[in-house]
């Protein structure tokens, strides 16, 4: 009967060896009774984490008092690493005269109903934060002031509560703000921030750029980098032309107009100087964390961004490659 059990059944004595450790447990853990039987509980440490069974001890030792036990949720992981939520459960067992002889505890997945739980807790948090949210930016009077109170509430939805929130409000000002000291220097020069960055690209690149490679480069959608480029070949800044080794293929170059406006807005001074309060250590330190956030979100957009991007099963580098 134990044998045919749903749930893990196993069983310790009075030495703190497993006795039994049936076919559910094992399938649960992904690990045979031939490598968990007359084993110490402490060998337990390889499913469930160190703390857990540290925890589950004073439990063991309730139950060999004859108490019975119901109800405790540890955190495990399968011999492949998956973790799981397991809910235990323990009762002593006796022998013809009443004496307990061994703990018998029941082993119960309870995984995916945490996940579910979870889930429904982080849906009704989202719901109450975006009503909050659809108030607060009714009542605000500015673009600025909307700006403001939709980042402190994406603050709240990505994870305040798991410490990034106070990282990710201060990257978002920070980057908002030398964005805006950058776009009005720009406007001296009657450049837009995308225009610079694509003035950019096709300076920098190992060779120009096709529309496409600046949609990547640009996290742009081609029809969107399609209209920027004609915007920017009527000013007089840019040119399509075809590659020589495939007639199909149109690369980016700069004009001569395009050139002196490169020239002219790398001598754009404020953001210059708000770079220069980092020492070089420190400017080498946030360089290396962001080119690493940086990889780590390419990774992330690659499974979810549709072929225009051309980001499907592109290795993250090939981008960075271009830099």
């Amino acid at each position: 009967m134990v044998h045919a059990a749903p749930v893990g059944v196993t069983v310790v004595d009075l030495e703190g060896r497993v006795r039994l450790w049936n076919p559910a447990a094992e399938r649960m853990f992904s690990m045979p009774a031939g490598a968990i039987l007359d084993a110490p509980i402490t060998d337990l440490k390889s499913p469930f984490e160190a703390e857990n069974v540290e925890a589950f001890m004073p439990m063991v030792r309730r139950v060999l008092m004859g108490e019975i036990v119901s109800g405790t949720e540890v955190r495990a992981h399968r011999s492949d690493g998956i973790q799981l939520d397991v809910l235990v459960s323990a009762a002593p067992l006796r022998d013809s005269t009443g004496q307990v002889y061994a703990v018998m505890g029941v082993l119960a997945d309870v995984t995916d109903r945490k996940r579910a739980e979870t889930a429904a807790e982080r849906h009704a948090r989202e719901m109450s934060t975006l009503y909050e949210t659809s108030l607060e930016v009714a009542q605000a009077g500015d673009s600025k002031g909307i700006l403001q109170t939709i980042l402190a509430r994406a603050t709240e939805l990505i994870g305040a509560g798991q410490g990034y929130g106070r990282f990710w409000s201060t990257f978002n000002q920070a980057y908002w703000v030398v964005i805006r000291v950058a776009e009005a220097e720009l406007r001296t020069l009657d450049l837009t921030m995308i225009q610079a960055a694509v003035l950019y690209w096709v300076k920098t690149s190992k060779e120009p750029p096709t529309p496409a490679d600046l949609s990547r480069l640009l996290f742009r959608r081609p029809h969107t980098v399609s209209d920027l480029l004609n915007r920017m070949e009527k000013q007089g800044l840019v040119r399509r032309k075809k590659d020589s080794r495939r007639k199909n293929v149109s690369r980016v170059v700069l004009t001569e107009k395009g050139e002196e406006a490169f020239r002219r807005q790398k001598d754009v001074g404020a953001v210059a100087r708000i770079l220069s309060e980092l020492t070089a250590e420190e400017t080498e330190t946030a360089l290396a964390a962001l080119e690493k956030l940086r990889k780590k979100a390419i990774e992330e957009l690659k499974s979810g961004l549709s072929a225009p991007y051309g980001w499907r099963g592109q290795d993250t580098d090939s981008v960075q490659g271009n830099l």
